[in-house]
């Protein structure tokens, strides 16, 4: 070997050396974690609708992650986006096409194979369709309990939410429940309202992307209080053979006769009592011991007089009472003394022809009707309605004129029939009646006291004329007239009364055949 290629080769041995000695270090990674920072599941989708969902995940590694989605629905991509320094994002977007239940695998890994996995449930429905088969709602009373259906068909997988406004109190509403796919749901309303009134009650339906809302009224009628029970009726021992004396007398003719009754103890035990007259009259001669303390015992008529002496009287009716008092009860029985006079002072009547047999009683309502009575009092341009004859006489005495039966009203509710209220203002002294709920709230506000329901009339009918039962206004005095004669209603509207429409109807073959 030459000296030259020796020095080659030595050259290249230390030149080895040297390289071996001065080798770069191996790579190795850096010290860090992959974690996903979504919890599961996954938000609902809806067929047909644009969907996203983000999952973030947390990179410290310094390298770049790669993410492998699986089991996604069709419709349905991901987009990547990296940090190498800290946060990374993996989007999912798209519309789905397929109702179902899937399960999104989430893989996320770099190259030196630190990774992290997750698994999410997402759930694809169809958006709910809704058609409130409802259309009104019953009305209901204050103080008694009420229940209701709004009837829905439904479709869709998808639960939605409901919503009311506007209910009564003490009127709440039902949970929706479970729905079936494709059928229908009731949603109840259900309690006890505690104030009457008309109420505007709203529903809204809430799906995810479809909504409905639907309006409704619902009426509850005011509480109506228990009309007073009547007075207990005196009691009376006696069983009389008249209740009262009553003499005619014609000037010029001779007296009347002696008159005399006779009364019955029927309680079984003696009785004491004492007889009086309220007045002593110079025309009347009465035969009994008055003030004095008597004994009236069972199986012994008692007999009891009175006569008169009318000459020298007017024209005229005169009065005087017996009162008998004890211990039987707290008010006197009254025995009334009448004298009817008539003829002309100075000359001779010729007597009075023979009295005319009494009149046959009227007809009767029939069980279920009652008549509606009218009274006028002119003093305070009023007019008064009422369904009882003992009150309809009070208020004779106290200024009324009786102006007759109106008609007649159902006693109670019917079908086609609805309540008669009769309000009362003790300020303006005047009654108000009314078949509306509305009018009933309206007038208690303006102080009016619901009185009670008098009865009930048919139901308003415009294609039958001769049913209305007009109604009237003077805002002058106040008074409210009703009134079936369409004469009297033009009448008077002329003086000053303002027509408000018809109130309810009346039964007007049945008026024809009564009295």
């Amino acid at each position: 070997m030459s000296i030259s290629n020796w020095v080659k080769k030595l050259l290249s041995i230390v030149f080895a050396a040297s390289l071996a000695a001065t080798a770069l270090p191996a790579i190795s990674q850096a010290a860090g974690y992959i974690a996903i920072n979504v919890p599961a599941p996954l938000p609902n989708a809806v067929v047909g609708q644009y969907y996203s969902a983000t999952l973030s995940f947390a990179n410290t590694t310094g390298y770049q992650v790669n993410a492998a989605v699986s089991g996604l629905p069709n419709g349905l991509t991901v987009v990547e986006q990296n940090n190498f320094g800290g946060a990374g994002y993996v989007y999912i977007t798209g519309v789905p096409s397929s109702v179902g239940f899937y399960t999104v695998n989430v893989y996320l890994s770099n190259f030196y194979g630190e990774s992290a996995s997750q698994s999410f449930a997402l759930t694809v429905v169809q958006d709910a369709r809704f058609d409130v088969v409802t259309t009104s709602l019953p009305s209901g009373s204050a103080g008694s309990y009420y229940s209701a259906n709004i009837h829905v068909l439904y479709s869709g997988t998808y639960a939605p939410n409901a919503y009311f406004s506007g209910l009564p109190p003490g009127i709440s509403a039902g949970a929706i429940g479970i729905i079936p796919i494709g059928g229908y749901f009731d949603l109840p309303l259900f309690g006890t309202p505690t104030v009457g009134g008309i109420y505007n009650v709203s529903l809204f339906l809430d799906g995810t992307a479809t909504s409905v809302s639907r309006n409704f009224t619902l009426t509850v009628f005011p509480t109506v209080p228990a009309p007073p029970l009547p007075p207990p009726a005196p009691f009376e021992p006696f069983s009389f053979s008249q209740r009262s004396f009553d003499f005619y007398y014609t000037i010029g003719s001779s007296e009347p006769a002696f008159q005399s009754l006779t009364f019955n103890n029927i309680t079984g035990s003696p009785i004491s009592y004492v007889l009086s007259l309220d007045s002593h009259p110079s025309w009347l001669n009465s035969a009994y011991n008055e003030y004095s303390t008597l004994i009236s015992y069972p199986g012994s008529p008692t007999g009891l007089g009175a006569a008169v002496k009318p000459a020298g009287l007017s024209p005229g009716t005169y009065r005087a009472n017996i009162y008998m008092t004890g211990n039987f009860s707290n008010s006197p029985l009254v025995i009334p003394i009448r004298l009817n006079v008539s003829g002309v002072l100075g000359t001779i009547t010729p007597p009075m022809p023979p009295v005319p047999p009494p009149t046959p009683p009227l007809p009767t309502a029939p069980a279920n009707k009652t008549a509606l009575i009218r009274l006028y009092n002119a003093q305070i341009d009023n007019h008064f309605y009422t369904t009882d004859r003992g009150e309809a006489l009070s208020a004779a005495y106290a200024g009324y004129r009786l102006e007759g039966d109106m008609g007649y009203v159902y006693t109670q509710s019917v079908s086609g029939t609805e309540p008669l209220y009769r309000m009362y203002s003790a300020r303006a002294r005047n009654h108000f009646y009314t078949t509306k709920a509305d009018e009933v709230i309206a007038s208690q506000r303006a102080g009016f006291v619901l009185e009670g329901i008098i009865g009930y009339v048919p139901t308003f009918s415009s294609e039958v004329s001769d049913k209305q039962i007009y109604r009237l206004f003077n805002a002058r005095s106040g008074d409210h007239v009703y009134t079936v004669d369409d004469y009297e209603r033009q009448m008077l509207m002329l003086r000053g009364y303002v027509w408000e429409g018809s109130l309810g109807g009346r039964d007007v073959n049945w008026l024809l055949a009564a009295p």
